[in-house]
């Protein structure tokens, strides 16, 4: 016990003095008005009152457009980044850098009775206005800068905009109490600094043994982080400000949930609530929160922030997810992202040309089916250069992709024009059935389901075999609930959940059937109500071409410029340039004759569930005239129940049977009238499963299983939905068992062994819930009764996606083959690949197309 308090105390004493070498180089010295420190940026002092004075510093040009920072932590005027002035020049900014008053700048540290923090607040923005002469300014609040500068937004200050950024940033490493090891790492440099390697060394291994003989599990799980391990001596002779680069991060790895209770606090002790602010603010506010980390993924500060937005239905306010993996990274983008909002709402800045809303926009989708065809004579107007003081880009596919990226480019501040060859938007995303997967979703909270990043990052790997990119796959799941979240936002019921195949838990979202009206499969709501937003919300700012078939690129100076589109009305061949092109012109599963034949030509026999539009026209032009790397390409998904059409059986085309249906207790038998597979495996596994124990029963047709339902899976499924297929003629209802038996001529006898095993099986799931079958099903929704309603259609193994398309990377920029990024070219959903591997994880096609369609929305808005 001795040895433990020696050791204690010696690497305590080393620890103090390193603290209090931090904490006296963040206060500036009494009696200066102008501070050099080396390695730092000058600092000036203003005097706010007879107690307190506060230090600043400024970035950037004078004559730059004001921009005032606030941030929380003690020293935060020593934090900086490697692209800090580049960002601050890029965007013509004059960044004002100023901490919260009462920590680490103030002299006088304990606030007196009568002195709230906030009145030293207003103090200090009044004393900084009045000093720097600003007659208008934007905020910035990191942190707990956040409550500052809502307080703020409620004063009369002449504020234009504001960009709060929540206290989560996106972990790269996730272990308890990482944030003191990360602050001992900063404490290691610091004395590194100031003592030299030989004390640092001793210090980092006092600390080690100190960990290793109080707590060795907690030392085995924790020490060895790269946090600790970062720690270089070759630093020792580099200025300060590099060393502070590499551990400025660390304060932002700080847990969320203590410091919001404080912030809450906060706005309920000001007396006000960022709902009613936001609204009544008359400037434009942006909540900038980091990505689910995968232990506190639904942290208060992103909930909190994200309804203080949507809550308030203000015009003025949005919602973004910081990108990037690494936590430097992440905090750059956000910077950027920060100052880019700021530079396109300050007065200084036009949003959108007054010229632009002479392109010939539609007041409504004149559509039939739902909305989904867009008038054609808006394209006639598109014969030039397009120029303008905005971002201006081309969005080519009118799918899901097209549409999600269109939305948050045009709410970015760009012009956007959306070209698609088809009479009407949707693709194949208006035909999906099943859902769109998330992880950490409201619906999931209020169903209590244990899911996790983990399991759905695992069940992707798995559905794909290892072969998908691993971070193309963390961006997916990360970004999943802040997709279903995107779309909620926008009339999309997301309250539905379902375990469709390869998943652990329920995570497939979609909407309830309506009460009244006509009910919608998930993709075709999606896509309706998305263009009807773009029509009703967006119509100056978001131009949809339909029968407008791209055919080249324009290329210029290295970078792509537009496109040359041919006008399938009047069959002229026009120009629309533009400073980025978004391709999301969806997958080659149609394609028979180009890329199925040259890559998988072993598929060829088999029907496909896509239109006819799906022929990888963007693919082979990207590639072609643009060098593109493809890969994946002979990765092609077999789904297995495509519907067979009994009065054309061998059609090579068909609809798909959704895999809810079996999500919620359809079960797969064969000619015998026996289960051969668990239902709700991987595609490519029931799929083969069905080439294996199941024949062909017309010749010249296609391998044949039945599913069997009953009213169970009708209603959970839905009923008008179903209506739909039993109109087709795809299922068909009969009153008990033996009657659907008799006119599939499946063996009735078999048939019931079957049902009545099944509902064996159902019964033992109930009393174990670990319970597993012999092919390895864990979930069984419902039993069969023999003598109620039976539902039977027939089913195929059908062409539905290809995991193959072109190169691109979490940022939804366009490939070489060698990795380099295709200026001015980016991508979402099906005509990309390496996202999903050699087989894709049921829905997951729909929220790749949210989620890189926003990110790369999000991307070209900002050029």
């Amino acid at each position: 016990m001795l040895v433990k308090f020696i050791l204690f105390i010696l690497a305590s004493l080393v620890l103090s003095a390193s603290l209090l070498h931090i904490y006296s180089n963040n206060i500036p010295e009494k009696k200066t008005s102008n501070v050099q420190v080396k390695g730092r940026l000058n600092t000036s002092i203003i005097k706010i009152d007879e107690n307190n004075e506060i230090a600043y510093q400024e970035i950037g040009d004078k004559s730059g457009y004001p921009v005032l920072q606030l941030h929380p932590t003690p020293g935060a005027l020593t934090f900086r980044h490697p692209q800090e002035e580049a960002l601050v020049k890029k965007h013509g900014i004059r960044l004002i850098r100023f901490d919260r008053p009462g920590i680490g700048q103030s002299k006088s540290t304990q606030l007196s009775e009568t002195t709230s923090m906030k009145d030293l607040l207003d103090k200090s923005i009044n004393a900084l206005v009045k000093e720097l002469k600003l007659s208008t300014y934007s905020v910035i609040g990191y942190q707990m800068g956040g409550p500052y500068t809502l307080s703020l937004l409620q004063s009369n200050q002449p504020i234009d905009s504001a960009v709060l950024i929540s206290t989560e940033l996106p972990l790269k490493y996730q272990q308890d109490n990482r944030a003191s090891l990360c602050y001992s790492k900063r404490l290691l440099l610091e004395s590194l600094r100031l003592f030299g390697p030989a004390v640092t060394k001793f210090q980092r291994a006092t600390w080690k043994t100190i960990m290793q003989t109080i707590d060795p599990i907690r030392f085995t799980s924790i020490y060895q982080n790269p946090c600790l391990n970062e720690v270089s001596y070759e630093n020792v002779d580099e200025p300060l400000r590099t060393i502070l680069q590499e551990s400025s991060i660390d304060t932002f790895r700080q847990g969320s949930t203590a410091s919001f209770d404080e912030v809450i606090r906060l706005y309920r002790d000001w007396g006000f609530n960022p709902v009613t602010t936001t609204k009544q603010f008359k400037g434009k506010v942006l909540f900038l929160h980091g990505k689910n980390d995968r232990v506190n993924p639904l942290s208060v500060a992103n909930q909190f922030f994200n309804d203080a937005c949507t809550s308030s239905a203000a015009t003025n306010c949005k919602v973004q997810v910081l990108d990037g993996l690494d936590e430097l990274q992440a905090f750059i983008n956000g910077f950027d992202s920060a100052l880019s909002f700021i530079e396109q709402n300050s007065k200084k800045t036009k949003m959108m040309p007054a010229g632009s809303h002479d392109q010939g926009t539609p007041s409504s989708s004149k559509s039939q089916e739902e909305g989904k065809k867009v008038d054609h004579q808006q394209s006639q107007t598109i014969t030039g250069d397009v120029k303008s003081k905005v971002p201006v880009v081309t969005v080519i596919g009118g799918g899901l992709a097209g549409l999600a990226a269109s939305i948050e480019a045009a709410e970015g501040g760009a012009q956007v024009f959306l070209v698609e060859k088809e009479e009407r938007t949707g693709g194949n995303s208006a035909k999906a059935t099943s859902g769109i997967n998330g992880v950490y979703t409201d619906a999931q909270k209020q169903q209590n389901i244990p899911d996790t990043f983990d399991l759905f990052y695992s069940d992707t790997v798995k559905s794909g075999k290892g072969a998908g990119d691993n971070k193309l796959i963390t961006t997916l799941i990360e970004d999943s609930a802040a997709a279903i979240k995107f779309l909620e936002n926008h009339g999309i019921g997301m309250e539905l959940l379902t375990q469709c195949g390869g998943h652990s838990l329920p995570r497939t979202h979609r909407s309830a059937p309506p009460k009244v009206g006509r009910a919608m499969n998930v993709g075709g709501e999606i896509t309706f109500k998305l263009l009807k937003y773009i029509t009703d919300k967006l119509s100056d700012k978001v131009k949809v071409l339909t029968k407008s078939k791209m055919t080249h690129f324009i290329k210029e100076d290295g970078a792509v410029k537009g496109i040359k589109y041919l006008d399938l009305i009047t069959n002229e061949e026009k120009e629309l340039r533009s400073d980025a092109v978004i391709l999301a012109t969806g997958g080659y599963a149609a394609d028979r004759e180009g890329f199925l034949k040259q890559y998988a030509p072993q598929l060829s026999h088999l029907p496909t569930t896509n239109g006819a539009f799906a022929n990888g026209e963007g693919i082979r032009l990207a590639m072609d005239e643009l060098g593109a790397g493809l890969i994946h390409m002979p990765e092609v998904q077999v789904h297995p129940t495509g519907f067979i059409d009994p009065s054309n059986p061998k059609a090579m085309t068909v609809f798909l049977a959704a895999e809810a249906l079996r999500a919620y207790g359809g079960i797969i038998v064969n000619q015998e009238g026996k289960r051969f597979c668990n239902e709700l495996g991987r595609r490519d596994y029931v799929s083969d499963s069905i080439f294996k124990n199941c024949k062909k029963e017309v010749e010249g047709g296609h391998t044949t299983a039945y599913m069997i339902m009953n009213d169970f899976v009708a209603k959970s499924f839905s009923e008008a939905l179903l209506g739909f297929y039993m109109g087709k003629g795809f299922i068909k209802k009969y009153n008990n068992l033996a009657e659907a038996a008799n006119a599939t001529n499946l063996p009735l006898e078999t048939l019931q062994q079957t049902v009545q095993q099944y509902n064996t099986l159902y019964e033992k799931k109930q009393q174990d819930k670990s319970f597993v079958d012999e092919y390895g099903k864990d979930l069984f929704p419902t039993s069969f009764d023999i003598n109620q309603t039976t539902y039977i259609s027939k089913i195929t193994p059908s062409i539905h996606y290809t995991m193959g398309g072109l190169k691109f990377n979490d940022k939804s920029e366009i490939l070489t083959n060698d990795s380099t990024p295709i200026k001015g070219l980016y991508g979402a959903g099906e005509v990309t690949g390496g996202l999903h591997g050699r087989n894709r994880l049921a829905g997951n096609s729909l929220l790749e197309c949210v989620v890189f369609g926003r990110i790369a929305g999000q991307t070209v808005s900002k050029l």
